[in-house]
């Protein structure tokens, strides 16, 4: 069987935020939310950090929810203190992932 979904990929995506009060020195709880736009119910989530202090594209998986829904909030340890990271997430939907 074959089976086609008249949708399109999840889009409108609000930046992940930092949940307030819960930074230590190694670890940072991070949430995000709903796409704004999506043609078929969310599947999953998954987020995604750079290296410490690197201004490239968050490509190392942090958290993957790809079939959990209703979670839109992570803890991410194992962080270096001190170091920046950059933070994205992406969104699956029956049509794929989202940019």
């Amino acid at each position: 069987m074959i089976y086609q979904y008249a949708s399109s990929v999840p889009t409108t995506l609000a930046a992940p935020t930092l949940v307030s009060n819960t930074r230590t020195d190694f670890s940072v709880s991070v949430q995000w939310t709903a796409p704004g736009t999506s043609t078929t119910n969310v599947i999953g989530y998954r987020l995604y950090i750079t290296e410490p202090n690197s201004n490239a594209v968050p490509s190392i998986l942090a958290y993957d929810g790809a079939a959990i829904p209703s979670v839109l909030q992570t803890t991410v340890y194992n962080l270096r203190s001190g170091a920046n990271y950059l933070v994205a997430y992406t969104v699956k939907n029956r049509a794929g992932w989202s940019a």
